[in-house]
């Protein structure tokens, strides 16, 4: 079980870790693409204090209930290839 301190800290480090992709001098040898798309991901990245409320909120991190079901897309079976 994830506490809600834990959270916090994943979303602050992950947020550090973003953050020091944009700087060169900080990670020298990244590729732009990663430096950009960094930058989109950041831009509705939530802050410090939206971190701590979104944190308490478990049922937004409860996985059983925010998974969706997709439907199965494969391709439908021919007459021949169905079983009888």
């Amino acid at each position: 079980m994830t506490l809600p301190y834990e959270r916090v800290n994943a979303v602050k480090n992950t947020r550090r870790f973003l953050i020091s992709l944009l700087v060169p001098s900080m990670t020298p040898k990244v590729p732009r693409a990663v430096r950009m798309e960094a930058r989109r991901l950041l831009k509705h990245y939530p802050w410090d204090m939206e971190a701590e409320a979104l944190a308490h909120m478990e049922h937004l991190f409860d996985i059983e209930h925010t998974e969706q079901k997709k439907p199965h897309l494969g391709r439908r079976r021919t007459k021949k290839e169905r079983k009888p």
